[in-house]
C-alpha cells in the first residue's frame, strides 16, 4: 500500500534498487502521481497495471513525463478489471494488441515481448 492516500514513498525507506516492482489495480491520481515517480526513482523497473478512471487521467495529463521515465511500463485500460488486465499483460500478447485499438486504452512499454512468451 505504499504511495496510497498521498503518503510519500520516502517515509517507508524502501530499498528497491535491484527489484522489479509490479503495481496492480492501484489507482494513482493527478494529485499523488508523484508517488509513482518516486517508486520509479527507487526501483530497478516498475510495471503499473490499472483500470481506474483516475489512472487514465494521470496518463492523459502527464503522458510525456511518464514516457520519459526509462524504467516505467504502464498498461492502463478502463475496458477490463485490474485482474483481467494483469492476466492479459503477462499471458496474452495478442489480446493486448487488440485492446490497443480501443480509444479508452493507454499502453506504453519499453520491454521486449519475447520475454512474455
Amino acid at each position: 500500500y505504499v504511495g496510497v492516500n498521498g503518503a510519500p514513498v520516502s517515509q517507508y525507506n524502501l530499498k528497491l534498487s535491484k527489484d522489479d516492482v509490479v503495481i496492480v489495480d492501484l489507482s494513482f491520481t493527478t494529485s499523488n502521481y508523484k508517488n509513482l515517480v518516486e517508486i520509479c526513482n527507487t526501483a530497478r523497473t516498475v510495471t503499473w497495471i490499472d483500470h481506474h478512471k483516475s489512472s487514465f487521467d494521470v496518463v492523459s495529463k502527464f503522458k510525456s513525463e511518464l514516457q520519459s521515465i526509462k524504467n516505467l511500463t504502464y498498461f492502463i485500460s478502463m475496458c477490463a478489471s485490474g485482474a483481467a488486465l494483469t492476466y492479459t499483460y503477462f499471458n496474452c500478447i495478442d489480446m493486448i494488441n487488440d485492446m490497443y485499438k480501443n480509444k479508452n486504452f493507454y499502453m506504453f512499454y519499453r520491454i521486449i515481448f519475447n520475454n512474455l512468451y
